[in-house]
Formats: structure tokens, sequence, C-alpha cells
């Protein structure tokens, strides 16, 4: 029953797939085919002609996207496996059961009309005439003729009752507000919708079960829309009736002037809906509004509300603003913990604002933000009870003041994506295909709805069952290019001119967007990095704070779990399988101990092992024969231990003591059938040992200061094969296999620099500029502050070089030719992790804040 109520559902939205109507006899008593609707149909629609509408739709791209899904192709085989003779007729959406909504397709008979011959025809009779039905792949079709009208339903229910209301003496034609939105339609168009906003609500309850689906009933009585289709879009236009009795949220706006949607260039670029509201006058529309309640038996519940606050509310909100307002969802991961919405409401000056919301700040928080003041609310709901239930997940937001508008987030962190966002440019104005979008639609309204895919997907995803996700999990990619929706109301009294306009983009605009935001207890100390769930095989977030607390996070933000170590944590965490079961847990460690930790945050006997004495760098964790045999390889000042995955020293480890501390974490290389360790100590000396300890190569020379890593550059032989580093003095420093160590100037400034080598690749953060030294792209960036290390990874199959402006709370990435990636720079100053996390194909970076905060981009 639900999989065809989704199918009509779907239907009924996208208006897709048109059946044709065949039917059986021909009765001697006339009809006409509206008068078999019923009554209370959620939806109706007329087909006024079907080549037309077919020829539209075979080569219209928002169709073809749609015809992906399996509910479209199976109700489109229906469509065509029956006779296609009737090119106008009938449809309407109707409750067929206490739990089950169906179609009902009506037409005037035909001479040509014949019932299939490749189906087995069951037949019934009822109120004199007979229904005959037929299955066919586990659909059961029932269809009747009477009075000249032809019928045709998956529900046998349906078709009585068709039958019932054709022999009534009342029709749906009775109704006045149906009739009116009937005469504004264009027949001349293949296509009328007419949506019945009392019944509505009811139909889509069964499809979006978590969505608040009541406002349905204060859009009017009836509207009615003309379908225009063209190669990449949809536009339909028509009426809303706002009539007295229906008491429609949209009638607050009789006899005030409509204006531009000029908040639109607050809307970042993880925009998922925005709902925008203007008006000539907010005092018009605050009485029309009062009425609204009071009619709806709410007013008096907010009064009792307003009259408890020790403040008016009217010189708190309404004194400095109110024609413009609206609210802002944004994108996130689908399984984020809550949906970050952003409020906005222009004002008239913006200091007042601020003095007079000072009456309801929280006195105990200010906070500066990249020199945007932040305030809060002390009061909750303040802003549902100002301006209604558009706030109502408005809670206590925190709020501060850009250009003319003051923007509100329901938490922090939203709030600080935002601005973010607005001083870095990423808001959807930049795009060209928001402009389009837009543009097709009159600049004057009253009320414009934008859905921008594919985070309005997500929307979409919270309103549904959990295990009904998996049709646009599964087709992300292709309603993904179902680019823009935009719905658009303008009222004249008690009617509003609406249009519904949905725009296919085949080209994405790629963006860099914020999914979330997650509070630490401190800084971010070292790196974020991505470790896998063995249970999910997805990526999950671990991160260190200054405090020493240690988290694993998972895609959608939510904290799994928190532990305080005795320490930071030295270098990179590894993840191991230590009982062979392809169960993974982490290692790393502290100064003082050697960590093993499970995906729960507890320890995994014998660990955490203490080390006899500190730890002077990173533990290096090998697995020489990927047979899961670990060994940890600690530098402890002049010594390096080896432990077993027993927790225990190594029997068998010879390598003697250093003259000088090793520093830094032992190195693993394979040089054709021989493995190296190496190990360099702080004067410079190198030991390319076995895995017992014992020199393999003894090193003639030592290797010039630098705090990089070795490399390996694998020559053409052995003896071309060499490490390489950059050496504090900018020069190539080659480290070959018989013991001696070169330098070779390769046109860098004689200071130190970060530096990576891979694919070939020389790239090296230097002086506040990167260098990418290749053969065939080499490109010289300068960015004039302080840089990390550089970060090189691959993105469908091009290089992608990024690096850390931690003084200007700056992440860059710069593609293969050093042109930077649309939507950057990225907030946050420590360094990133990039990779797969949450959504399979989608790169994501993870980075920390200053002010303790981690975040969570979607790269695209």
């Amino acid at each position: 029953m639900f999989q065809r109520l989704k199918s009509y559902v779907i239907f009924t939205l996208f208006l897709t797939s048109i059946l044709a109507v065949t039917s059986c006899e021909n009765p001697q008593e006339i009809g006409d085919a509206i008068d078999a609707l019923p009554m209370r149909s959620a939806v109706i629609m007329r087909v006024n002609d079907l080549d037309e509408l077919r020829s539209e739709m075979s080569r219209n791209a928002i169709y073809g996207e749609l015809d992906t899904l399996d509910l479209f192709k199976d109700f489109e085989g229906w469509a065509n496996a029956l006779p296609s003779h009737y090119n106008s007729f009938w449809v309407a959406a109707h409750a067929s059961g206490a739990e089950s909504y169906d179609l009902l397709f009506a037409a005037n008979a035909t001479e040509t009309d014949s019932l299939p011959a490749n189906l087995e025809w069951a037949s019934r009779e009822y109120a004199g005439t007979t229904i005959y039905s037929a299955s066919k792949n586990d659909k059961e079709w029932y269809v009747a003729s009477y009075k000249n009208v032809n019928l045709l339903s998956q529900s046998n229910r349906l078709i009585e009752e068709a039958i019932r209301q054709l022999d009534s003496d009342h029709s749906i034609r009775e109704d006045e507000d149906f009739n009116t939105v009937l005469r504004t339609t264009n027949s001349k168009d293949p296509l009328n919708v007419l949506i019945n906003y009392q019944e509505v609500s009811g139909m889509l309850a069964f499809a979006f079960p978590n969505a608040p689906l009541s406002y349905f009933e204060s859009l009017g009585t009836w509207a009615a829309y003309d379908l225009a289709p063209e190669v990449d879009e949809w536009m339909f236009s028509g009426v809303h009736l706002n009539s007295d009795s229906s008491n429609s949220w949209l009638s607050c706006f009789a006899d005030n002037r409509a204006g531009k949607f000029e908040a639109q260039s607050l809307l970042p670029y993880n925009t998922a809906q925005a709902v925008m509201i203007n008006m000539g006058s907010f005092s018009q529309y605050n009485r029309n509004y009062q009425e609204y309640l009071r009619r709806d038996d709410r007013l008096r519940i907010f009064q009792q509300q307003i009259d408890r606050l020790d403040f008016d509310i009217s010189s708190v909100l309404h004194s400095w603003g109110s024609e413009s307002f609206g609210l802002i969802s944004l994108e996130t991961s689908p399984d984020a913990i809550a949906q970050p919405r952003i409020a906005y409401i222009k004002a008239r000056d913006t200091e007042k604002a601020i003095e007079a919301l000072s009456a309801q700040a929280d006195s105990n928080f200010i906070e500066n933000h990249r020199n945007y003041i932040i305030h809060k609310s002390a009061y909750k709901n303040l802003l549902l009870l100002g301006y209604g239930r558009i706030f109502k997940d408005m809670i206590s937001p925190y709020y501060t003041v850009h250009d003319e508008y003051v923007i509100f987030g329901n938490n922090l962190l939203t709030l600080k994506g935002m601005i973010n966002d607005l001083i870095d440019g990423r808001t959807l104005p930049a795009q060209a295909g928001f402009n389009d979008a837009v543009g097709e639609l009159p600049s004057n309204a009253h009320v414009r709805i934008l859905h921008k895919n594919p985070g309005a997907l997500g929307l979409v995803r919270r309103l549904i069952d959990q295990d009904e996700t998996d049709q646009i999990d599964d087709h992300m990619d292709p309603l993904s290019k179902i680019a823009w929706t935009v719905a658009q109301y303008k009222v004249d009294d008690d009617v509003s001119y609406s249009h519904l306009f949905i725009k296919h983009q085949e080209e994405y605009t790629p963006e860099a967007k914020q999914l979330w935001a997650v509070p630490l207890q401190g800084e971010v100390i070292g790196r974020p990095q991505l470790v896998k769930n063995h249970y999910t095989q997805k990526n999950e977030v671990i991160v260190q704070d200054e405090n020493f607390n240690f988290y694993l996070i998972d895609h959608g933000g939510k904290v799994l779990w928190k532990r305080q170590l005795d320490g930071p944590i030295l270098g990179e965490v590894e993840q191991v399988d230590l009982f062979r079961n392809n169960k993974l847990q982490l290692a790393f460690n502290t100064e003082q101990f050697i960590y093993i930790i499970d995906r729960n945050g507890d320890d995994v006997a014998p660990f955490p092992a203490a080390l006899p004495e500190k730890a002077s760098g990173p533990m290096a964790v090998f697995d020489y024969d990927n047979v899961k045999n670990y060994r940890f390889i600690v530098p402890c000042g002049n010594r390096v231990l080896n432990y077993s995955k027993e927790g225990t020293q190594v029997d068998g480890w010879v390598f003697n003591k250093t003259e000088s501390p090793v520093l830094r974490e032992p190195q693993h290389f394979t040089v054709g059938t021989r493995d190296f360790i190496v190990i360099r100590e702080k004067n410079g000396l190198v030991h390319l040992v076995s895995r017992r300890g014992e020199t393999r190569i003894p090193m003639q020379d030592r290797l010039p200061d630098t705090h990089n890593d070795l490399f390996l550059s694998v020559g053409s032989s052995a003896e071309e094969t060499r490490l390489i580093t950059l050496s504090e003095g900018g020069k190539l420093v080659s480290l070959f296999m018989n013991g001696t160590v070169d330098s070779t100037d390769i046109d860098l400034a004689d200071d130190p620099g970060n530096f990576v080598y891979a694919d070939g690749k020389y790239i090296i953060s230097q002086n506040g500029r990167i260098i990418v030294k290749d053969e065939l792209h080499p490109f010289e960036i300068d960015i004039d502050a302080s840089l990390s290390k550089p970060l090189y990874f691959i993105r469908n199959g091009s290089p992608i070089y990024g690096v850390v402006a931690a003084d200007k709370d700056q992440a860059w990435l710069y593609g293969q030719s050093g042109d930077p990636l649309p939507g950057l720079p990225l907030y946050g100053a420590s360094p990133f992790e990039v990779g797969e996390f949450g959504i399979p194909g989608v790169l994501n970076l993870i980075i920390g804040t200053e002010d303790g905060n981690l975040l969570n981009y979607k790269l695209e």
C-alpha cells in the first residue's frame, strides 16, 4: 500500500507519467467525467493534450532524472501497457482507505474503447454496471464504464465511489472555489493541476510522516496551476484562493505592497531552503496576522506568553525593522543531529536594532567572531512570538549584524559558519545557476520559497521514514541535477498569483560548504584524522584538544565518546587489527604511554603500556609482512624501543643508544627486497637499520638540519634510489642507499620550508608561498602568511594541493595548475584532513578553529 501511495504522491508532485484511460462499456445515460471526481479529492489534474504532454516530457531533462527512480519506471510501465487513444481526461487523488490514497482516472467514453486482450479480466456487477479487474506484475487494476464515463483505478473503492458520484445530484462543480480556480486554467496548456488545500495534507502525511503539514490548510482553499514545460525546466503558473472562510495565512498580505527579495544576497552556498517574506507595511501585516491567529484560536496562547515578558515585544522587535524577514535552512550531513537554521530581519537602523534587542539579551554572553559581535537571546521563542511560526525552531538564538540585517543562528556554531560564508563571499548570487533560476520569476512578490539541491533532498530525508530514504540515497546524483525549485506568491485581496519554477542544471557548480560544527573543550592540537568504523566501513573522525581530551565523532557530527589522556598525542594515530578479527583499534603514544584504544574508547589490555622514560617523538607502527604482527617503535631520548602487540619490548632488537636524542618518528621503507628502518638523531646522524635494529648501510655523512620527513624517490636502479627531504637552508637533500648525502639547489630561498614529495612532485610551503615543482604543471602562489605543511591528495584523477594560513584563519586548496578551488578559502586554523566522510564519492575537509570548534566542509 505504501509503495503505491508513494507512486501517487510523486506522480502528483512531479506530474510525469500520465496513463491513458481504457473503458469497456457505453451506457445509454450520458454523464461528464468531471462529475465522477470525488468531492473531497486532494489533487485533481486535467490532461488537455496527452500527445503534447508526452512529447514535452520525452525531451524534458527533469523528467529524465526522475525517470531513474524505480517507482517512476513501474508507473510508466503501466502507462505504456494501456491504450492511449484518450488525449484528454481527468485524474483525481483521493483517500481509498483509512491509511491509503489512490488515483482515479475518468474520461468521457469513445466508440473505440475496449479492454486490452492481453490481460485476464474478472467482472462483477455493481449499481447497474460491471466493474472489471485484472492483475499484472502484482498490481490489481479496476475499470468500469458508467453513464458514458470510463473509470480506471487501482482501488475498487474509488471506482465504486465514482459510480455513486455520477448517480448523485451533487458534484465537485458545486464547490464555488473549485469552479473559480478552474476558470483561471488555460486549456491550451497540456496539463492543469488543481490542489485542495483542505485535503492535500492528509495525502502527503503518508509519504512524509515527519513533516509539519498542517500549514497546507492555511494556504487557502483551492489552487490551480498550468504547466508550461521547457527542455530543462517546468513552470507552473496559477492562483490561490485566500477567501475569508479559509483563514489563509496568505491573506495577511492583503492591501500590502509587495517587494523585491534583496535579502537573497545573504543566502550562503549551503542553503537547502530559504523562506523569504517582504511587504510594504509590517504594521498592516501584523494586524492581519493577529486576526489570523484569533480566528485560528491561537492568539490567546501567544498573548499569554507575550504578557509574561518583562519588556514590550513591539519595542524590542518591531521598532527597528520588520518589512523583510525570513528563514534559511542550511545543508547538513544526512545524519546530523539538528538542522542548522539562520533567521534574518532587515533593520532600518542596525544600531537601534542592537540597542532595542539588548532588553532581551543574555548579559552574561558576548563574543567577537572575526570582528562580528555576537549576542544571545535570554528569552525563549521571542522570534516566534514576534513574527510567527516560521521561526519556531529559533528557541534562544545567537545574533549579530551584517550590513542592513540582524541575523540569528539557532546555535552559535551555525551563526559563526554564516559569518564565515558572508566574509569569504560564499553566497548564491555569485552563481549563474541561481540567478538563472530566480530570474525566471517576477521580481516583486510577498513570499518566495527556494529549495536548492542536494541540500533540499537532505531536508526531505528528515521528513520520511528511515527505511524510505534509500530511493533518495541511491539516486542522489540525478536528483541533485534538479537543482532549483522556487515557489512564489503575490497576494491581491482574496487571490494569490503564484508560480512554481523547477530548474534542471546539468553542469553542477562546485562548492565548498560547511555541513556541521562540533564544539570541543579547547583548541584543536595536532591534525584531525579520519579513521574507519569496522562495522559500517565508513569513516569517522578523531581529534584531540588542548586540554588533552580525545574525541571520536561520526559523520553526522555526533560525539561518540570523549576521554582525557595524560598529555598530547605525539604524531599520527594508526589503526591496527590487534586480534586479527577485522576489528580495528587506535594506536598512538604520549610522552608517558603507548595506547591501544578500541572503538568504544576503552583501553585494550595490556595497554596503556608505560614507557621507561619519556618519549621524545612519535611512535611508528610497522606491519612488515602485512600479517598483523605489529611492531611499535618508540623514540625515547637516546634510545629507540621496540614493543610487541603484547605490550612488552621485543627480544632480539639490538639497536644501540644514539649520540643525541631521536626526535622524529622512525620511518620504514622497502627498496627492492630489503627493508630499511630510518632513525634520525638531532645532530644529523642517520641510521639505516634492519627489522632487528642492525645497521644495514653505514652512513658516511650527516643529514643537514631539517624538520621535514624523508620521502622515498625510486630511481631506475638501486644506485639511483634515494631518500629525499628539504633542509632548513632550502636545499633538496638526497640520502643515497650507499650511505652518502647530497644537497641540491632547487631555486628556493635560503630559509626553512615545509616539504612534501608525492607522485614526482616537490611541494613546498616557504615564506608565505606555496610552491609546486612539477615537470608539467609547476606553479607558485604568494599567500603572504605563515603557512602549514602542505597537504596533497588526488580527486577525480587530478592533484589537489592544500595549505593552512593559521594567522589568517584560512584553509586553501589549489588545483593542478594553481587555481584555487571554488568557494575557497575556508575558515579554520589547524592542520586539516581530507577524505570521504558520510557520502561515498564526496570529499570532506575537517579542520579545527582557534575558538575550539571542529568544522566539517563538503568539497564538490
